[in-house]
């Protein structure tokens, strides 16, 4: 038997090695499942709501309106999009405990600087990213897990929109639906 340490399969059926990846061993329908399946705040809600579907919400609030597909920075809406992108091949581990994990910041940063290179996002800001991060998580505190902490000062206000849980594969829909729109130039599979 070939030794598999360092390896996990993915649903498209290849081996890929996170710690080592490269741009091209990059597949959005990959990321897509995961993502569809890897419920938020280490399952501690108490309805499945999926990262895709984080991801894909807080897309929609970069339209130029409700009624648009156009969003104003076209880079800051494909990033957002990738954010948490690899969450698809690595454990989502909650934010107060990778401080714990020696190195698990490190190769997260690693694997998504890869991800952002094979999306044409190499050397893109990512704590740009952290005013809607924030704001996502207070609507999803308000909306998801009201018994939980809300700091305004430290998360921002919620957004007015009010989340309801999407099964794994509508979220996953949503989610390669939004990738379509910002990445046009790709080809999806699934």
């Amino acid at each position: 038997m070939t030794n598999r340490i360092g390896q996990i399969a993915t649903v498209s059926g290849r081996l890929f090695k996170p710690l080592e990846a490269t741009p091209d061993e990059i597949h959005i329908e990959d990321i897509a499942q995961a993502l569809s399946l890897r419920c938020r705040y280490n399952c501690q809600i108490p309805e499945f709501y999926s990262v895709a579907q984080h991801v894909s919400m807080g897309v929609s609030t970069l339209y130029v309106n409700k009624c648009s597909t156009e969003v104003h920075d076209i880079e800051f809406a494909r990033a957002w999009f990738l954010h948490d992108a690899g969450e698809g091949y690595l454990p989502d581990v909650p934010k107060y405990l990778k401080p714990l994990l020696p190195g698990f910041i490190e190769m997260e940063e690693k694997l998504l600087d890869v991800i952002f290179e094979r999306f044409g996002l190499a050397g893109f800001d990512r704590n740009r990213l952290k005013e809607l991060d924030n704001r996502m998580l207070a609507t999803e505190i308000r909306d998801l897990q009201p018994k939980w902490p809300y700091d305004p000062v430290a998360y921002g206000e919620p957004f007015k929109f009010k989340i309801a849980s999407l099964s794994p594969r509508l979220a996953k829909r949503m989610f390669v639906d939004d990738f379509q729109r910002l990445f046009p130039e790709e080809c999806v599979n699934g």
